[in-house]
């Protein structure tokens, strides 16, 4: 007897720089202003501005396959 297998569709979340167009990485930080996502050296290059909204930096997940003790 066959077992058929299920396929799960997998969702990339690919977000690209504001600033230089340059595809921001899973596992690369990012700096999110406004709703717009930042490499965080190109976020640095951009003029600040009155009334900025708060910035946000995010660090990649580690996600490891071990087991924890």
């Amino acid at each position: 007897m066959r077992v058929k297998k299920v396929q799960v569709p997998t969702i990339e979340f690919r977000i690209w720089c504001e600033h230089c167009s340059i595809r921001i990485a899973p596992h690369e930080d990012r700096a999110t202003d406004g709703g717009k996502s930042y490499h965080p050296r190109c976020y640095s290059k951009l003029p600040l501005s009155q009334g900025k909204s708060k910035v946000v930096l995010s660090k990649a997940l580690m996600v490891s396959g071990g087991a924890h003790e």
